[in-house]
């Protein structure tokens, strides 16, 4: 049950602040796979809290909520081929993960699991992609999803089993030694994805700034007050038997706010150097490339245009120096011719 009071809170929160996330971090240039991670995470959970209603994970409650969120549509709008296999690789790797024993070092619920394996199902076999795309899978999260369907079998859960059997018969897994691509030609790919991620994540991160944050501190703020007046309408400070009531802090949804903006304030410190060791690392590097020494401290700019300039050669000479000499050389020959 507490399981289940989080993620309803935690669904009514994302569903109250997502219209205001997408609309302040729409971009043109934003990548494929935008606003992809909380429509997948909000179907999975909204499937998991319709299993728990109905005391099981059968399909065809599933198939009620894929109806209800138009999820089928999530294929549409792309301008080519290219761009869908990306989309669905992508896609099959957020909702992977939904389905493995381990969801961001914590035990994942087995509900949740199932979920993600019937969306997986039904992804594969919706998406447009012919070849289909295939489902990435290392060894050991094999090994994780056939745990799972283990767990399954023993629940009596056939469902899930056909699902799983449905993909696993179809060939709809592609065995891989790493998660991604590897290789030179997506290194530059890769490093833009990663880049792109930082940059989408970065609002998620500042979780002491979200609005799931500040909506529990204000609840946190009405608790307290209630239970300050409370306690001081029942005992007294001055009272030797009931000081030890009053240890408590006083202020302490001030206190807990004043941590959080302390943590976004060395987040944001570690942030900014991490991004001045980067770019006077890639500074290093050009200059390295261009002819310079290998690293290139960044108080010293002045002392390096200077070295530049005086190693800089010279293009031109002025026309009266030259001149001189020509005219001084045909005189002289003049002289000699004349001598003789």
């Amino acid at each position: 049950h507490f399981y289940k009071r989080e993620r309803t809170e935690h669904n009514l929160n994302m569903e109250m602040s997502t219209p205001q996330v997408v609309s302040k971090s729409f971009n043109i240039q934003q990548t494929i796979s935008a606003g992809l991670e909380e429509d997948v995470e909000m179907i999975i959970y909204k499937v998991f809290d319709e299993f728990e209603k109905n005391s099981g994970p059968r399909f065809n409650i599933f198939t009620e909520v894929w109806h209800q969120t138009s999820m089928g549509l999530i294929f549409s709008g792309r301008e080519s081929f290219r761009e869908m296999f990306q989309f669905t690789e992508e896609l099959f790797l957020r909702v992977k993960k939904y389905a493995l024993s381990t969801l961001g070092g914590k035990t994942n619920h087995a509900l949740v699991r199932y979920a993600a394996l019937y969306l997986l199902y039904s992804l594969y076999f919706k998406q447009p992609c012919r070849p289909r795309v295939k489902i990435r899978l290392i060894k050991e999260e094999l090994e994780d999803l056939l745990e799972t369907n283990v767990m399954a079998r023993q629940e009596n859960h056939w469902d899930v089993l056909y699902s799983w059997s449905k993909l696993f018969t179809s060939h709809a897994f592609h065995y891989v030694a790493c998660q991604g691509q590897m290789g030179l030609e997506v290194a530059l790919q890769m490093e833009q994805k990663e880049v792109e991620e930082r940059n989408t994540s970065g609002s998620k991160e500042e979780y002491f700034k979200s609005k799931e944050f500040l909506g529990l501190m204000k609840k946190m703020g009405k608790a307290h007050s209630k239970y300050v007046s409370m306690k001081t309408s029942l005992a007294s400070s001055n009272v030797e038997t009931e000081k030890s009531l009053f240890l408590t802090d006083q202020s302490f949804p001030q206190t807990v706010r004043q941590v959080g903006e302390q943590e976004n304030k060395k987040r944001e410190e570690a942030s900014r150097a991490g991004n001045s060791a980067i770019g006077e690392k890639r500074r290093g590097i050009k200059y390295k490339f261009y002819g310079g020494s290998e690293d290139v401290p960044g108080g010293q700019e002045d002392e390096r245009r200077v070295e530049e300039d005086e190693w800089r050669p010279v293009i031109s000479f002025s026309k009266r120096g030259r001149g001189g000499r020509g005219r001084g050389k045909k005189g002289e020959r003049g002289g000699k011719k004349s001598g003789n």
